[in-house]
């Protein structure tokens, strides 16, 4: 039995999927599914109590939920989320390795002493969709096999769902009214004058001061402000005051890149506004900066004003912010990257194309000597990349990754969740037909990269990996 307004679905495909139309605004549905304070009142058959609630809500972020079933037996549940888009989506791993022995028996009766994971990481995907001032919500659940998949269904995983609905009903209509929260990654309005407003969000593991005292240092700021791959950074000269100005000019090619502005506002370490152009003899347009401290770092909100003549650039504009808003994060948290380069030459969707096709992937991923068997490479945000790397030495070792973003052919972004948890951005970018790759690992911590180094030798490691890869590529180029 399902609940009112509720339908469900198995697919062929290893999914289950719930949907449910609520009477309420989509803004305060999301809120119910990352508020602690909300989600303890709904998760979770009838009659559960939730004692634990733990969110990290952020890309890469953890979480930790134990549901308490009436009669006192814990149920843990933890996991990462892999992608956040405030309010129309969530995606996030699910660990149910810690359930108790009983119900690990249930999921799987014949499973042996050393199995205690015969559910294997689920992927849960919540999208909430406004229909009507009513909020169309869905979940999809994907299992390793069909095989979990339908021993939960006989365990009764519709009907928990159902109930656990039912609490989240109930649980809206004693919530306040949401606000409309924070921004998605980007965003484009237009405001009361006809200018165009572009807004670039990023989450940065590091304090607003910082953050913000990045913004007013020449040094930082020659690193990643309208630095471009393969351009020489000539000179950063910054006034950091009201009516100071700023000069940036780079060296491109036979292009010399000349970005001039002005301060308008400094409020450390909240906000900063500046004017700034690429041409004196043109109007400069309006940028600005908010920065809003976290737990676990702070909040970046950049807003470009720009005229409505420019529209046609406004895609532009937004991805060379994007950039900018990395570049920036990539040079804070320097001592917790690894980072490896290398030019191929190469068009870059060939490359994309080696990075994501597992045929091509295990000819050449790892240092050398090292071969590879791919289990699935699911390219696609939440999508879980899985294969064991085998060591010259005849050691083997497990390794699974979740992709957080794929935008083909431009970047990769996965979690490796098997051990040591680091996040790897992989940029290619074109470079007068060939292609630069650029691998960024981010760890938790300065301590963890140095073990990480040291300990199985990862610098060297990548950089043998891209060697390998430049050997593939020229082998597939002489082969066609």
């Amino acid at each position: 039995m399902t609940g009112k307004n509720s339908s469900t679905r198995e697919t062929s495909d290893r999914e289950f999927l719930i949907s449910r139309l609520i009477d309420a605004p989509r803004s305060l549905v999301f809120q119910a599914w990352v508020d602690p304070q909300h989600m303890t009142k709904w998760w979770g058959p009838g009659g559960f109590t939730n004692p634990v609630c733990e969110m990290d809500v952020r890309p890469g972020g953890a979480y930790r939920w134990t549901m308490r079933s009436p009669d006192g037996i814990d149920y843990p549940i933890k996991g990462f989320f892999l992608e956040i888009v405030e309010p129309e989506r969530l995606v996030m791993t699910m660990d149910l390795s810690e359930h108790p022995a009983a119900w690990q028996d249930m999921i799987k009766p014949d499973r042996g002493p050393n199995e205690t994971n015969p559910s294997g990481e689920l992927i849960q995907s919540v999208t909430l969709e406004e229909v009507g001032g009513k909020t169309r919500l869905t979940i999809r659940t994907r299992f390793e096999s069909v095989a979990i998949r339908d021993q939960f269904l006989k365990i009764g995983m519709t009907e928990g769902w159902s109930q656990s609905l039912d609490r989240l009903e109930e649980a809206l209509t004693g919530m306040p009214s949401a606000g409309t929260g924070t921004t998605a990654d980007t965003a484009e309005s237009t405001s009361q004058d006809g200018s165009i407003l572009l807004k670039v969000k990023r989450h940065i593991e590091a304090p607003a001061e910082q953050v913000f005292d990045a913004w007013l240092d020449p040094q930082s700021l020659g690193h990643w402000l309208f630095a471009t791959p393969g351009g020489e950074m000539l000179r950063v000269e910054v006034d950091p005051r009201v009516g100071g100005e700023f000069v940036v000019v780079e060296q491109r090619g036979e292009l010399r890149a000349e970005h001039f502005g002005q301060y308008v506002t400094i409020d450390r370490p909240q906000q900063l506004a500046f004017t700034f152009t690429t041409d004196r003899a043109e109007p400069p347009s309006l940028v600005t900066i908010e920065i809003r401290p976290l737990s676990d770092g702070c909040e970046v909100v950049l807003t470009h004003k720009i005229s409505p003549k420019w529209a046609s650039y406004a895609d532009k504009v937004r991805s060379g912010w994007i950039k900018i808003l990395e570049g920036l994060s990539n040079t804070i948290l320097a001592d917790r990257l690894m980072v490896t380069t290398r030019l191929f030459d190469a068009p870059r969707e060939l490359v994309f194309d080696a990075w994501t096709i597992p045929h091509h992937v295990a000819q050449w991923w790892g240092p050398n000597g090292f071969a590879n068997t791919i289990y699935e490479m699911d390219v696609r945000p939440g999508g879980v990349w899985r294969f064991v790397m085998h060591g010259p030495d005849g050691v083997d070792y497990q390794n699974k990754n979740v992709f957080l973003e794929v935008v083909k052919p431009e970047r990769l972004v996965f979690l490796h969740v098997s051990g040591p948890l680091f996040r790897m951005t992989v940029n290619f970018d074109e470079i007068g037909g060939k292609t630069k790759v650029t691998m960024r690992m981010l760890f938790e911590t300065a301590a963890l990269r140095i073990k990480v180094a040291e300990q199985f030798g990862a610098v060297e490691g990548a950089k043998q990996t891209l060697a390998r890869l430049d050997q593939f590529l020229t082998a597939n180029r002489t082969q066609h």
